[in-house]
């Protein structure tokens, strides 16, 4: 009895779907059915007839089963699928699916008969159709046997049942290998108690059949277990599965999170990399900024010193150019009168020439009165030369003024230019051009500079070369000769030179460096370049074995070839030499004499190479490495032992390189206070380490001078007749 009773309550679980209500329906014309399936089993409501939008009504799908199938479905996620048909009033026509929706099995709320557990009722809405259909409806799995049925059932008396027990055997063993077998039961608005009472009175519980029943029982019993051992394997298979996925999927993710991690540790990486170097030149540039601030600030302040220092000069020299003008007024006055006695005395000179030549007796004093004549003639001719000379720098020297007075007050002035009446007596002799020399010079800033060595065809200077000659012009470097280093700057530097002409002039040459593209027909093409009046010379050429940019072999042959080249058209050269002393040396001593001056471009080499080179005639070209020589046995010692004498040397800016660095502190303090304000302004205004030009030449010159115990101004006028008789300048 209690097996039959444990196989009746093994199914003990039913599946209700409750439909309750629709809307969305007022289109459709007709009825509607609602299909539910479940494990291949389809069931189906009662004829739903629409009549409204929204439809209210009750229906009840029931699926029945035990324990072990509800799980089976809950671990393979079944589903019911729920499907809303339409049913036309006419017959003829075919039935049209409105749509359907899926409820998952795992998903139905459990009620348990010992609570009062509320039903869930929600909204769908139909999948796959055009209009918008919604069915309200509740999923929910009970327990079969209630209290209200276990009861009576415990309360059957053994008596009761031994009057039944010859009952319905055959049916009650065949419906208890239903119920071990079902996989579901269909009940449409069944009453749970009614169930029971129909399974209780198909139950045979006669003793005559009670071993048979046990037989029944032990064969239940022993597929319950081979079904506990198939499931207990299906799970172990599904645990080992599942932790084989578990750690699969912990691995994927470990790898992404460490390849993300990864990625990202870079990249933050890289940003404060970023942040860093940004915050770097941000303490870089702030620390520029203070600099350049107390530059400004200090040359406001040498600007006001200047400003005042400019003032009292400038009284001065108003008050002096008074009196200059009431000296030279009266040096003009006698000079315009001596001319008037001397021009008297020519006439009175002429006329007695006339007579003589009448008279043979008088021959030989009429030669030497033509003679005396002739240099009197030669001296006038110079001393018009020499006063048209002085009145220029006059009239230079008062627009000056002029531009400083302007510079400083703020207007302008032509009160100090000379009128007309002075403009016409500035034809004076030269006996007074001399005693008027001095107070012209001490109104005229300027050297007079000429730079053997700029070079212009660097493109550092490509935009701006007008401003870069102008401020050249206004330093005092009044020419400017452009060194090149191969054929393409030897052709762009002679179109410069006639660009400009009077103010640059070009050389022809190959420099060590680029020796390695030496071409045949290079000769040749120099020799033309080099024919030109524009070009005044060969160069740079030489040798250089500091750096391997082109073999010693190509570099040798080619230096001969130049020279060879200056020996045919007469032309200086400019060599450069630099760790190749004994080759350079003995390539040049093969050539002796030298038909043509020779210059040592930008020398930076020891004593001993210069010694060499004077003692071979050679003039010794300075630049801005003057102020870099800290050795003690360089040009510094060539200087201060007094081998290179003025009539040896060349200054040279080679600019954008070689800056004159005025501050270094290898000078002495006396000499940088030697320095001149204008010097200075020209090279700290537009001069830097990265771009020289020619107008730092007047710094060279002053720190040339104090080096050799000698006045700027006899330096700049030495080198200047150097470079002129030297490259025929005219």
């Amino acid at each position: 009895m209690a097996n039959q009773l444990q196989g009746l309550e093994s199914m003990n679980k039913r599946i209700i779907l409750h439909v309750n209500s629709a809307y969305g329906f007022s289109l459709v014309k007709g009825s509607i059915v609602i299909y539910a399936t479940l494990m291949n089993k389809t069931l189906q409501t009662e004829l739903i007839p629409v009549n409204n939008n929204e439809l209210k009504f009750s229906s009840d799908i029931t699926w029945f089963m035990d324990n072990a199938t509800l799980r089976k479905l809950k671990m393979c996620n079944a589903s019911i699928k729920i499907e809303c048909i339409r049913v036309p009033i006419d017959k003829l026509s075919s039935n049209e699916k409105l749509g359907y929706l899926l409820l998952k099995v795992k998903g139905a709320q459990t009620i348990n008969p010992t609570s009062n557990d509320r039903i869930e009722n929600l909204s769908y809405k139909l999948i796959g159709s055009k209009n918008c259909y919604n069915l309200n409806l509740s999923l929910r799995i009970e327990d079969l046997n209630d209290k209200a049925i276990r009861k009576p059932a415990e309360k059957i008396n053994h008596s009761k049942l031994k009057n039944n027990k010859n009952k319905n055997d055959e049916t009650c063993l065949k419906k208890i290998e239903d119920n071990k077998h079902i996989e579901e039961n269909i009940e449409v608005d069944l009453p749970i108690t009614a169930v029971n009472n129909v399974m209780l009175e198909q139950i045979d519980i006669s003793p005559e059949k009670h071993e048979h029943q046990n037989e029944l029982h032990f064969d239940d019993k022993k597929s319950i277990e081979e079904l506990e051992d198939w499931k207990d394997k299906q799970m172990i298979l599904f645990n080992e599965k599942m932790k084989m996925k578990e750690e699969q999927l912990l691995k994927e993710f470990n790898d992404t999170w460490s390849n993300d991690r990864k990625h990202i540790e870079e990249e933050l990486s890289y940003a404060m990399s970023k942040c860093k170097a940004l915050a770097k030149e941000l303490d870089e540039m702030s620390d520029k900024l203070k600099e350049r601030d107390a530059i400004v600030t200090a040359k406001e302040l040498e600007l006001a010193c200047q400003k005042n220092c400019m003032d009292s000069k400038y009284i001065r020299l108003m008050s002096s150019n008074a009196q200059t003008h009431d000296e030279l007024s009266k040096n003009i006055f006698e000079l315009e009168k001596k001319l008037h006695e001397l021009e008297n005395m020519n006439i009175l000179l002429r006329k007695e020439n006339e007579k003589l030549k009448y008279d043979n007796n008088c021959g030989l004093h009429v030669q030497e009165l033509e003679k005396k004549i002739s240099n009197l003639e030669s001296k006038l001719e110079d001393a018009n030369k020499s006063c048209m000379f002085f009145k220029e720098r006059w009239i230079t020297s008062v627009r000056k003024i002029n531009q400083m007075y302007t510079k400083f007050h703020g207007t302008k002035t032509d009160d100090h230019l000379l009128n007309n009446k002075q403009k016409d007596i500035m034809a004076f002799q030269p006996n007074s051009a001399v005693k008027l020399l001095d107070p012209i010079r001490e109104n005229y800033d300027n050297y007079l500079l000429i730079d053997v060595g700029s070079n212009m065809v660097n493109k550092k200077f490509s935009r701006d070369l007008e401003s870069v000659l102008q401020r050249a012009k206004d330093s005092g470097v009044q020419k400017i000769i452009v060194p090149c280093t191969s054929l393409r700057t030897s052709k762009e530097a002679l179109r410069l030179a006639r660009i400009y002409p009077g103010a640059l002039y070009s050389t022809a040459g190959i420099h060590p460096h680029e020796a390695k593209s030496w071409e045949d027909n290079y000769y040749d093409e120099l020799k033309d370049i080099a024919k030109n009046p524009e070009c005044v010379a060969i160069g740079i050429c030489g040798l250089d074995y500091n750096k391997d940019f082109s073999s010693p072999d190509i570099q040798r042959k080619v230096f001969e070839l130049q020279i060879s080249l200056a020996k045919e058209i007469k032309k200086p050269i400019m060599l450069h030499q630099k760790g190749a002393h004994e080759d350079f040396l003995r390539i040049i001593k093969t050539h002796l004499p030298l038909e043509f001056p020779a210059v040592l471009h930008s020398f930076t080499g020891s004593f001993e190479e210069a010694t060499d080179y004077i003692n071979l005639g050679m003039y010794i070209g300075i630049t801005g490495g003057l102020c870099k020589d800290s050795s003690g046995s360089g040009i510094k010692k060539l200087l201060s032992t007094g081998i290179l004498t003025l009539d040896k040397i060349l200054v040279q800016s080679d600019s954008p390189f070689m800056y004159p660095n005025a501050r270094a502190a290898n000078l002495s303090d006396e000499l940088k206070s030697s320095l001149t304000q204008r010097s200075l302004g020209f090279l700290q205004r537009y001069c830097t380490f990265h771009r020289n030009e020619p107008c730092s030449l007047p710094i060279l010159v002053e720190l040339l001078a104090g080096f050799i115990s000698k006045k700027p101004d006899e330096v700049a006028l030495a080198t200047s007749i150097n470079a002129l008789k030297i490259f025929g300048i005219s």
